[in-house]
């Protein structure tokens, strides 16, 4: 409430604590975010230096976003959204009777039904090291302001980064391999960067999405589901 009113009192743009710089006008995000990331490239993969004997051609982050942006609107279809609501369903219904706080719910609910479309057809060990290092990202965020983290959180942040990398690079292999069939996921699209940027690269970049659903989904999805649960009204609506 108290940022809202600031909003309509300052401006879109407000600088926040800790040096941080607010924009809260969907416009201008997305033109500084542009501004942000247009001249920034992914460093191209060893065989293809050696075999260029230079440069080489960089991935351009708008390269890249242009390519999830057109499987993002394949992805969008009415198959894919039936599938993902009835992922969300079944992880709302696992929850239903018990006591569970509700944004951590929401966020689960988002995160873990995204995950196939970012990257599908993972065996169960590789599927649970990904969810268990989005439910700790979350967690994470989540927890009040400290100073530092202790040595144990970073110990465990880090080996839960490293065991959802080797399961988004074993997978990786797979297909590039032929021993796993093309999936309709974001990593599909990916792969067509994978000589220019190689395994690593390709990795990375699925790792980056995978990143980006364990927070950010969850938590515009809570506070929908907070103001439906307040304002009846809104339901048949919306």
């Amino acid at each position: 409430k108290g940022l809202c009113e600031r909003v309509r009192r300052e401006g879109p743009v407000l600088a926040l604590s800790g040096g941080v710089i607010g924009i809260f006008d969907p416009a201008l995000a997305l033109k500084v975010d542009s501004a942000n990331t247009d001249a920034l490239t992914l460093p191209s993969s060893v065989a293809g230096l050696f075999a260029r004997r230079g440069p080489g051609d960089p991935v351009t982050w708008r390269e890249a976003r242009s390519l999830l942006t057109e499987q993002n609107r394949r992805l969008n279809g009415p198959l894919h959204l039936k599938a993902l609501h009835e992922r969300m369903r079944a992880v709302l219904s696992a929850h239903a009777g018990q006591p569970t706080d509700f944004t951590w719910l929401a966020a689960r609910a988002f995160s873990h039904s995204l995950a196939p479309l970012i990257l599908e057809g993972l065996p169960g060990r590789d599927e649970r090291a990904i969810l268990a290092d989005l439910d700790l990202k979350f967690r994470r965020l989540m927890k009040p302001p400290e100073p530092t983290e202790s040595f144990k959180e970073r110990l465990s942040g880090a080996l839960s980064e490293i065991a959802s990398g080797r399961a988004v690079a074993r997978q990786l292999k797979r297909r590039l391999k032929g021993k796993e069939p093309a999936q309709d996921d974001f990593t599909q699209a990916i792969l067509e960067l994978v000589d220019r940027v190689g395994l690593s690269g390709a990795s990375y970049l699925v790792s980056t999405l995978i990143t980006a659903i364990s927070s950010a989904p969850g938590l515009a999805g809570a506070c929908l589901l907070y103001e439906l649960n307040q304002r009846p009204e809104w339901r048949d609506r919306i």
